[in-house]
């Protein structure tokens, strides 16, 4: 492992110190954008991260109205 990433891990470690990860790790996956949200008040239009692994298979979803966000 080369000594930048190495760099960038104790970082992100370092940055994160107060919530305690458990590890850090680099992953690849496909970030797919979306809009969603009918416009009304209680479905605002927003944007929508949805991720894959690189074989496509469905991996988890980022959505500011969602309970886990």
């Amino acid at each position: 492992m080369s000594q930048h990433v190495d760099k960038q891990r104790i970082q992100i470690y370092e940055s994160n110190e107060n919530q305690n990860p458990l590890s850090v790790e680099i992953i690849k996956l496909i970030k797919v954008q979306v809009k969603k949200g009918s416009g009304i008040d209680s479905d605002p239009v927003r944007l929508v991260d949805v991720y894959y692994d690189l074989k496509g298979n469905y991996v988890f979803t980022v959505d500011s109205l969602s309970e886990d966000y």
